[in-house]
């Protein structure tokens, strides 16, 4: 999640695997909170960091009436994952 081009996590309930481990290590420690279905309107960017699909930016969530405002995280994870990927021996 992000909001004023800071990165927000939840506190719990999520899967902290390797790329977000990967991403909190490279970008520094994320701003862990609470983050309510209520509130994503007050967000500009919902990410998405898993290994099937690396890097997802949500554009909408229609049932909450929230639409991305901004790309500019996402495009900034997005570099550092492929650049990680092409480094990767696995990969090339």
């Amino acid at each position: 999640f992000v909001k004023n081009k800071k990165i927000y996590s939840p506190i719990n309930k999520f899967y902290k695997g390797i790329n977000y481990k990967f991403f909190e290590n490279t970008l520094g420690k994320f701003i862990k909170k609470d983050i309510f279905i209520d509130d994503l309107n007050n967000y500009d960017e919902i990410i998405l960091v898993g290994s099937g699909k690396g890097v997802v930016s949500v554009e909408t969530i229609k049932d909450h009436k929230w639409k991305r405002k901004s790309l500019s995280k996402y495009k900034v994870l997005s570099k550092l994952y492929k650049a990680e990927i092409l480094r990767c021996s696995i990969y090339k």
